[in-house]
């Protein structure tokens, strides 16, 4: 059994009101770096689930009296191009995407919230090891929190107060200083950890 189908069926017994489709795989490199098999492991895993999960909960959420919620995690590299990250930027805004399309088609009949959360760095075991250029990376938890405070008000969003800061920071460095330095900042934070000499 699959972790979706134990997913399922742990969850048809329970009244489910939110789902939050967090799964990710993060792999930065050229192409030429990596396999195939990594590839489409990483695209099952940060896009085929999301859609997968929204389809066997969204009839359910429907049928509750109370209000339900979905909310996808993007993340704000959707927004720029960086060098070697290539599929995990697609599968982001494949990301934000979908979360748009639920939108579009449950979000406006108010029994739905749909929201769509695209954090800048945050210390994760994904971002372990990865240079954080601008030094405002947020725990976990502080990111969880600015999420829900704007669930059900917003459909989209950087979540944290720093991240929407550096979202205006990069549209303004991309549309007015030049991609060159959007480009340096990326390239900074995906910075493959250094290996350690034995």
């Amino acid at each position: 059994m699959c972790i979706r189908d134990r997913i399922y069926a742990e969850c048809d017994s329970l009244d489910v009101s939110m789902v939050i489709n967090n799964a990710g795989v993060m792999q930065v490199g050229l192409e030429e770096e990596y396999n195939q098999q990594d590839r489409i492991n990483m695209i099952q895993t940060n896009c085929i689930h999301y859609v997968l999960l929204t389809q066997h909960f969204v009839e359910k959420f429907q049928k509750r009296q109370n209000k339900s919620a979905f909310i996808y995690v993007s993340s704000a590299i959707s927004d720029f191009m960086a060098s070697s990250t290539g599929v995990y930027g697609a599968t982001k805004i494949f990301n934000e995407y979908w979360s748009d399309y639920v939108y579009y088609e449950y979000g406006n009949n108010k029994q739905i919230d749909v929201y769509c959360l695209k954090p800048g760095y945050v210390n994760t075991n994904l971002s372990q090891g990865r240079v954080e250029p601008l030094k405002v990376g947020i725990t976990a938890k502080a990111c969880v929190n600015a999420a829900l405070r704007q669930l059900g008000h917003t459909k989209k969003s950087y979540g944290h107060i720093s991240h929407q800061i550096i979202d205006i920071l990069g549209t303004f460095s991309t549309h007015y200083i030049t991609m060159k330095i959007t480009k340096f900042l990326a390239d900074r934070f995906l910075q493959k950890p250094k290996q350690k000499s034995t």
